[in-house]
């Protein structure tokens, strides 16, 4: 009859122990699902997050590239008109050029008859 007291009793505490190995086991896994809730909501928050700033880096991306397209561009403009520019200027040299030889030996071929003509009188 002792024996059976005891394995009994063996018994109770036991089931005494599992049951407060449960509990405990309950109250981890409550802190767990709340750790678990929480690290979920951060990671959804950083996630959303990183996106935003991913969206707004990508748009600095293309806005940068776009300004400088388009300073190439006017640069690449410029460099063409002041090519232009460099073609008439040389075309207006030549002419100043040619002028100026055309009226320097019209007056060197005036100052010969000017001095023709003084020695003449």
């Amino acid at each position: 009859e002792q024996d059976l007291i005891n394995e009994n009793k063996n018994r109770e505490n036991y089931v005494a122990d599992r049951e407060e190995e449960l509990e405990l086991l309950r109250t981890a896994n409550i802190k767990l699902e709340e750790d678990k809730s929480r690290m979920e909501q951060t990671f959804t928050n950083t996630k959303m997050r990183l996106e935003e700033e991913t969206c707004v880096l990508e748009q600095d991306l293309i806005n940068e590239n776009k300004n400088r397209e388009n300073y190439v561009a006017d640069r690449e403009e410029e460099l063409e008109l002041l090519r232009t520019a460099n073609i008439k200027l040389e075309e207006d040299k030549s002419r100043m050029e040619q002028t100026f030889t055309n009226t320097k030996m019209r007056l060197e071929e005036e100052t010969c008859v000017l001095e023709q003509d003084l020695i003449n009188e």
